[in-house]
């Protein structure tokens, strides 16, 4: 069961229009043209308005107007009908516990005392029905016939039952039915809709500052102004889900996936059966993310019934209802890195799967407190390998992908802050030729542009020819010198805005750098380069015509002078330092990532290589990083003993981090 898009048939649907504007002044001509703007939706600056073809073809290549697309019209498909020959009223129609609770593992969430308590959910759906075991918390009616969010037709409501039903030793029980639930009404009693009615149920949802979005619906087409609202709930620390799609053949290679699940801040969710396999309809493409039970759900409906169906749209609450659970359980996390975190939450038989099936696997609720921790080693015969490898590792594609020596640190030392801000890789390159390593994983990536850290005397006019053969834009940043080439890094980070905080490290020592790059990468935070004993002029000119207040100086006064330290005596500094780079790495990993205790990446604290890409991974990932030497040192053991991580990610082959250093992380993690 799926809500898709619907052909325009209605009268009123060829009259009904999304109006995308650069300026306001646009209202008063359409005016003039008697043209009605029904809605405002000032967050995208779009309008919607009613207007017959010949009125509003005038306005097309208006000089202030963007673009204009059609208010597509949405219904439910044909699936969901059927699901009236199985409503019931007595849920003991069927035994419990219901399979596809017992497959998320709802009672290990109820052993930990996870309900999704404090979580604000929505459903944008046909409304949310009033049923014994559902409280609902508030909603709105953004369709015309009615300002009631109560549901009139039975989708939404089976959708609100998956995620919140009730602990009340009756009916159904949600995965976090602990949750606060909000109706938003965008489709009417026959399932029919607008893409006008969910961008004003997207905005009321932001209005609402809800943590939590759940669209068990899909259109086959690209609606721009729908992605734009996406985009912006999105930033604005939502969670999106949304199905995949219920177009789904027996040829998994066929991109069947439907909108707005294939938007890149929407979470898609496919379907999979009680026997842990994609339901044969479940839509399949590359922006499948998790699959989910999507078969035989039983949930609540109308007039206090329970109801079984099945569809994406049954699938997609179930991991809705699983990133509350993580909000509540990681308080402290960005919904960014719930995002992430999730990947871990799949049933380990479904990792070998086709992604385009399964995305990252079947969704599963997991005790990690419970479960031993893993390693995985990424690594080469050399650094080129191994951070091909470590590229491979986080990307299947990458739009952009950033580029720097292998052999010389300086220009790559700020640039896993730029990788992270192009969602990238930063791989490594031989400075006088593009060879067969770095070639087959560019070709592997399918990049539209690699940007090139540093001048043509860091790397070659040569690499940066192949590159073009291989037809694929370059750019490159480079300065007259490393501190210039780090704060035009920094300019490329806020190309509309200026930074209003800076990490300021050595141009000397690579490891203090490494160690902050996570952070850095992940909250979009430049990387400044000094000299020890005074601040770079490239490096004072960028502070000083730029918005930054807060600095952080990484490491100790041999890294970074007080000298240093005094020419910004004007701005708010910070110190981070210990006795040496392992200590100044404890002190960056518990300052930064005090609530992140899923993934650590483990890397050498005096071979820069495999820590450069692999902090871009780390930042990608929101994780740590720690530096060890042949040996863990007293800091790094500390910081290890200390937490629990469920996976260990070993940068780099056994002489470059040895399985006894290896063994001790495993015997720390034990105790």
């Amino acid at each position: 069961m799926t809500v898709s898009a619907a052909p325009a048939q209605a009268e009123e649907q060829s009259d009904s229009w999304l109006l995308s504007y650069h300026d306001e002044a646009i209202i008063g001509f359409l005016e003039d043209e008697k043209i009605a703007v029904a809605n405002h939706y000032e967050r995208i600056d779009t309008l919607h308005v009613y207007a017959d073809e010949d009125s509003i073809q005038t306005f097309f290549h208006h000089p202030m107007v963007d673009y204009i697309e059609q208010d597509v019209a949405f219904q439910l498909d044909s699936s969901f009908t059927e699901m009236a020959s199985s409503v019931f009223d007595d849920y003991d129609y069927i035994d419990d516990p219901l399979w596809n609770m017992v497959q998320m593992n709802r009672e290990d969430a109820v052993s930990r005392d996870l309900t999704g308590q404090g979580v604000k959910v929505g459903i944008i759906d046909t409304g949310i029905s009033p049923h014994p075991d559902i409280h609902l918390s508030g909603g709105i009616s953004t369709v015309e016939y009615t300002a009631d969010y109560y549901d009139d037709n039975g989708h939404g409501t089976h959708v609100a039952g998956v995620i919140a039903g009730r602990d009340n030793q009756a009916g159904v029980v949600g995965l976090s039915p602990g949750v606060s639930i909000y109706s938003i009404k965008a489709l009417d009693q026959m399932g029919n809709g607008h893409v006008s009615s969910l961008i004003a149920g997207i905005e009321w949802a932001m209005d609402q500052e809800l943590d939590v979005l759940n669209l068990s619906l899909s259109a086959t087409q690209d609606i721009r102004s729908l992605e734009r609202i996406l985009q912006d709930a999105y930033n604005d620390g939502m969670l999106i889900f949304a199905a995949a799609g219920n177009s789904g053949t027996t040829d998994p290679s066929l991109d069947t996936m439907t909108y707005p699940a294939k938007y890149d801040d929407v979470i898609a969710v496919g379907a999979s059966n009680p026997s842990m396999e994609r339901s044969i309809f479940s839509s399949t493409g590359d922006q499948v993310e998790f699959s989910a039970p999507g078969e035989q759900i039983i949930s609540t409906y109308l007039d206090n019934r329970y109801a079984v169906m099945k569809g994406t749209s049954a699938a997609t609450p179930h991991v809705a209802a699983l990133s509350a659970l993580l909000f509540e359980e990681f308080p402290g996390l960005t919904h960014h890195q719930i995002r992430n975190r999730l990947q871990s939450y799949v049933i380990p038989t479904s990792i070998n799967r086709s992604t385009r099936e399964y995305g990252f696997g079947i969704s599963q609720y997991i005790d990690f407190k419970q479960e031993p921790a893993t390693f995985d080693r990424l690594f080469g015969q050399n650094a080129l390998e191994t951070s091909a490898a470590i590229a491979r590792e986080g990307w299947s594609q990458s739009d952009t992908v950033v580029l720097a020596r292998h052999n010389e640190f300086a220009d790559a030392l700020a640039g896993v802050p730029l990788a992270a801000h192009e969602n990238g890789p930063l791989i490594l390159t031989r400075p006088d030729r593009l060879n067969d390593v770095t070639r087959d994983v560019l070709r592997d990536l399918r990049p539209k542009k690699v940007i090139i850290l540093g001048g043509a005397e860091a790397v070659s006019l040569d690499v940066e020819l192949a590159i073009r053969q291989m037809e694929i834009d370059v750019e490159r940043v480079g300065g007259q010198n490393r501190y210039e080439t780090a704060t035009l890094i920094a300019t490329k980070l806020f190309t509309n805005s200026s930074p209003s905080e800076a990490f300021i490290v050595t141009d000397r020592v690579f490891a203090d750098s490494i160690s902050i790059a996570p952070e850095a990468g992940k909250n979009g935070i430049p990387i400044l380069l000094t000299q020890p004993e005074r601040l770079s002029s490239a490096t004072e000119a960028f502070i000083d015509s730029s918005d930054i207040d807060d600095i952080t100086i990484i490491g100790g006064d041999i890294a970074v002078s007080s000298a240093v330290e005094g020419e910004l005596q004007d701005y708010n500094v910070n110190r981070i330092s210990g006795a040496n780079r392992y200590e100044t790495n404890k002190l960056i990993n518990e300052t930064y990532f005090k609530q992140h205790d899923h993934q650590l990446f483990v890397a050498r604290g005096d071979r820069f290589e495999d820590g450069l890409s692999g902090a871009a991974l780390a930042a990608a990932n929101e994780s740590p990083l720690v530096l060890v030497s042949q040996n863990l040192t007293s800091p790094t053991r500390a910081f290890i003993a200390s937490r629990s991580f469920q996976r260990y990610m070993i940068l780099g082959g056994d002489v470059a981090i040895e399985p006894k250093t290896v063994e001790e992380i495993n015997k720390l993690k034990n105790r």
